[in-house]
């Protein structure tokens, strides 16, 4: 359509757009369900990274609590047993030996649950533990 000398202009009567509409809707819907995809998969490290680390400081509270006072028990009952002349002292140098392992496993798990507290604050975006 002309309107006057150098003045043109479409009007757009048959052809709306609708392929461009069509493509920016599919590329919308597109755009959509890989942001979903995304959500879900931090969603899903966030849930990983939390049962490490409850797992990780449920052990190590174990040894801490647990397994290590009561080999160092052990030990110095084995040190008052052969002062008192009951046991020899390999049985001391075994219950150390057990000892020094438990506490190279505790000082172990102490890094993994550190370990697991860093990679829980990494997933969650800023430091919570």
């Amino acid at each position: 359509m002309s309107v006057g000398p150098g003045f043109a202009v479409e009007i757009p009567i048959f052809n709306q757009n609708k392929g461009k509409i069509a493509r920016a809707e599919a590329e919308l819907e597109q755009a959509t369900r890989k942001y979903e995809a995304i959500r879900q998969n931090i969603i899903l490290q966030v849930k990983q990274a939390y049962t490490r680390y409850v797992s990780a400081g449920e052990e190590f509270e174990l040894w801490d609590n647990g397994i290590v006072p009561s080999l160092e028990t052990a030990v110095e009952r084995a040190q008052k047993s052969h002062a008192a002349g009951e046991v020899s002292y390999f049985s001391v140098l075994v219950a150390e030996k057990k000892l020094v392992e438990a506490r190279m496993r505790h000082a172990e798990l102490a890094a993994n649950l550190r370990r697991s507290a860093a990679e829980l604050n990494y997933s969650i975006g800023k430091r919570m533990i």
